[in-house]
Formats: structure tokens, sequence, C-alpha cells
């Protein structure tokens, strides 16, 4: 049911150990940025994570980020996201941090939507 209701999201999925620094793409996060999952380029790191958020998003929603996984707060930001191709595409992305029973950070996991269809919908507007 699971893969089911996620396949039907469209959305793309990520989980992050805090503790290794390493990342988890669901096939379908690795299929909206354009790649197909076997490529060498991925590196399925934290850091990757973040270098794919575009440089200008990065001062606001890098630190905003930081800030969730350390509290365990819900995340909620809106920013673009290279492709394969060096193109960048508007995303919302959400998530919650796992704490471990000190409070200290062990997993952070959430979700990709592609929202630029609205982004260009607004921006027409204005």
């Amino acid at each position: 049911r699971l893969n089911f209701a996620l396949t039907a999201s469209n959305d793309g999925l990520f989980d992050m150990n805090v503790v290794k620094a390493m990342m988890f793409y669901s096939p379908r996060y690795v299929e909206i940025l354009g790649y197909t999952g076997h490529e060498q380029e991925l590196k399925y790191t934290s850091g990757e994570f973040i270098d794919f958020i575009h440089p200008d998003d990065q001062k606001e929603v890098v630190p905003h980020l930081q800030d969730c996984i350390l509290d365990g707060s819900p995340w909620n930001s809106e920013y673009r996201l290279r492709m394969r191709t060096g193109e960048y595409v508007w995303f919302n992305g959400r998530g919650r941090t796992q704490l471990n029973e000190y409070g200290k950070p062990l997993r952070f996991a959430g979700f990709i939507t592609d929202i630029t269809q609205r982004k260009r919908i607004e921006e027409a507007k204005s």
C-alpha cells in the first residue's frame, strides 16, 4: 500500500541518516531530477542533498533545514533544485526529524513536490 501511495503521489521521497550524513532517494525522487539511479554522478550524501538546491535559495533554506533537523520541528520550504540537465525547477520540500532518546537527530525524512507550474502562474500574475 505504501509503495502504491508513493507512486500515486508523484512525489519524491528522501531519507537522510543524519549520523552518517548519507541519503536515500526513492526511485521517483531520482527520476524527478532527471537521473535513472544508475549514474555514478549521485553520491547519496547530505552534502549532495544541499548542493542540489539553487545557490540563491540555499541562504534561506539551509539554515531553516538545519534548525528543523536539530530541534525536530517540521520542515516546509519552497526552493529550486538542480536537474541533471543543469536547469532549476521549483519544489516544495517537507520533512521531519527522528530524534533519539536524548533529543539528538538520527534521521530526517520527507518529500519533494514539483510546484513549477504553480510558480509560473504566480509569476505571470505579478
